[in-house]
């Protein structure tokens, strides 16, 4: 290969990285200028941040210039690369002040992110309140919910003391950290993991487990809390009570920054409909009858900056 077909294709590589660069500079800029700090923009300042500890090390330059200067002489500034010359020459000037106008408007983000618009919040909060409704998925699963509440409850002082000691267990498995501490009248159970329900409930009672939350379907719910009937939210003290928390996105959510929302199936909870609120520390909740003792709630929790 001649020393052009050489220059040739480092400067193709050159430019596609500066097209990658590109990209991310601009998502950048175009996410903190409307206030969608997401992860993506963690994501594209970290790359930025490595680019310029990549000109850094290499005093300013960029590793294929340093490469690509070995098989030509040009005084051009874009001889490494496929750009219009101004550009090349500028090219640092120009993204170093688009970056830092990003960096200052991502600060003014976050120092400006607790400064809540409460009345705008409600109002967001009301609106979805209104508009949401109860979903038609959990009442075709109702007998399940039924007789796996009856088996969770009937064995809640079983699978919640289950392995308990009076130290702390926690463990990385796949990933996550999973445990308690100490005894408790309360466990939260991720449906969404086997190993999870493997770990941290009787042997005994793994396969039932199991077979509801397949009957219920993947996904419909996500985690279940199970208490005790020592639990001070249990309504009646002569057993003890359950929470289902229902997948959001199953529940076609409207997704807003203003609030929080829940879809959930309770039995035996002290839970109260509440149909207004007058500030953004409170919530808004709608129950209805879903089988039995069960039932369903809805609650928009406005966001509170916390």
């Amino acid at each position: 290969m001649t020393n052009q077909s050489k220059l040739i294709l480092l400067k193709l590589l050159h430019t596609a990285v500066w097209v990658c660069y590109n990209i991310v500079i601009f998502y950048f800029l175009y996410a903190v200028i409307i206030n969608k700090i997401d992860r993506w923009v963690w994501i594209c300042l970290g790359l930025i941040v490595l680019e310029g500890l990549v000109l850094l090390a290499f005093k300013k330059l960029c590793p294929i210039t340093i490469v690509a200067r070995k098989y030509s002489d040009s005084e051009k500034a874009n001889f490494d690369i496929y750009l219009p010359n101004w550009l090349a020459k500028y090219n640092k000037a120009i993204y170093t002040t688009i970056v830092l106008i990003g960096v200052l408007i991502l600060i003014y983000r976050l120092f400006n992110f607790m400064d809540l618009d409460e009345e705008k919040i409600m109002k967001d909060s009301r609106k979805a309140f209104a508009h949401e409704e109860f979903q038609k998925e959990p009442f075709s699963k109702t007998q399940y919910f039924e007789e796996f509440t009856k088996f969770l409850i009937g064995n809640d002082e079983l699978i919640i003391n289950y392995n308990q000691g009076n130290e702390s267990t926690w463990k990385l498995s796949n990933g996550q950290y999973m445990g308690f501490s100490k005894k408790i009248t309360c466990f939260q159970f991720i449906t969404g993991n086997e190993e999870f329900i493997k770990n941290f409930a009787p042997p005994s009672t793994v396969d039932t487990i199991n077979y509801y939350l397949e009957k219920l379907g993947p996904g419909l719910v996500t985690r279940f809390n199970l208490c005790t009937k020592k639990d001070s939210f249990s309504k009646d003290n002569s057993k003890g009570s359950i929470k289902y928390f229902l997948d959001d996105q199953k529940m076609e959510a409207d997704i807003n920054s203003n609030y929080y929302l829940e879809h959930f199936i309770y039995f035996n909870r002290i839970e109260t409909p509440v149909k207004e609120i007058t500030s953004i520390m409170e919530y808004l909740q709608k129950d209805t009858t879903f089988i039995g003792e069960l039932k369903y709630a809805i609650r928009i929790i406005p966001y509170a900056g916390i």
